[in-house]
């Protein structure tokens, strides 16, 4: 359990007030800031739901106009994706930025239950929120891309396949580098798509792969950490929840990217 007097106080109070006027004044302002970065993500959250289940809906709508077996649109589940998964980078990235200022600014001197300490949480959780909505629009999206592919170009994994393979436990960390290059390789084959942007594409799958998996293996291993830091170490937890919100941006600009490519070459915009 933690306890806020297990933290050591600095010993030099002289030298701590030499510079307290400046780092309150700093403090205040980064407090403020971060606010305001909070107080926007939430309303990028509260808007872009509705906005959101709108765009699903209106794809669901326009579905009915085509017959079975034909592909079906996936612009309103890509803006959809799109949206969540913006706001859940943005989060997660302001996030990253407040755990390497909380690093080096704060438990020396303030208590462990702080406005800032509050913010943060608030930060993290709209990121979880908007990646848990993101990643089941992406399934959504990534069924119906692959029906479409399916509909004219014979597919080494089902649909079906692509889809549960990302739900079946142990196997789901390796079920994306063992599908999706193959998938993207037949996107490209299908769409007549350069070596070039070919090869892009399998780096982008690449590098998702990998900042993925770290992602997933930080969110097992991170509770751990962060209560065996808690006690003893309260500004090292904050660098480690930095590095892994910074992990996470990484990978969710991989997926975005990816989705974007897809879409783009399954349905491009005149």
């Amino acid at each position: 359990m933690y306890n806020p007097d297990d933290i050591i106080q600095p010993a030099d109070g002289a030298s701590q007030s030499d510079d307290g006027s400046l780092t309150s004044s700093v403090g205040r302002l980064m407090q403020v800031f971060l606010g305001l970065l909070g107080v926007l993500a939430l309303l990028g959250i509260v808007i872009g739901t509705p906005v959101g289940l709108y765009l699903i809906a209106t794809t669901s709508s326009e579905e009915t106009a085509h017959h079975a077996g034909q592909p079906k649109s996936l612009q309103g589940l890509y803006k959809a994706f799109m949206i969540f998964a913006g706001l859940a980078v943005i989060c997660s990235a302001i996030g990253a930025v407040f755990g390497v200022y909380e690093y080096f600014q704060v438990y020396s001197t303030v208590p462990f239950f702080t406005p800032r300490t509050f913010i943060g949480s608030a930060i993290g959780g709209l990121a979880g929120l908007g990646y848990f909505v993101s990643a089941i629009i992406y399934l959504f999206w990534l069924g119906r891309a692959a029906r479409n592919l399916s509909y004219h170009h014979h597919m080494k994994s089902s649909p079906e396949w692509l889809v549960w393979g990302h739900i079946i436990p142990v196997y789901n960390l390796i079920h994306p580098i063992l599908t999706y290059p193959a998938f993207w390789n037949e996107v490209a084959t299908a769409h007549h798509v350069h070596e070039d942007e070919r090869a892009k594409g399998q780096k982008i799958i690449i590098g998702f792969y990998i900042f993925d998996l770290i992602m997933d293996l930080g969110n097992s291993v991170l509770p751990r950490i962060n209560d065996s830091l808690a006690a003893v170490a309260v500004q090292q937890m904050f660098l480690f929840n930095s590095i892994h919100q910074a992990v996470t941006v990484v990978a969710g600009i991989f997926i975005i990217m990816f989705v974007k490519m897809v879409t783009e070459k399954m349905e491009p915009q005149h």
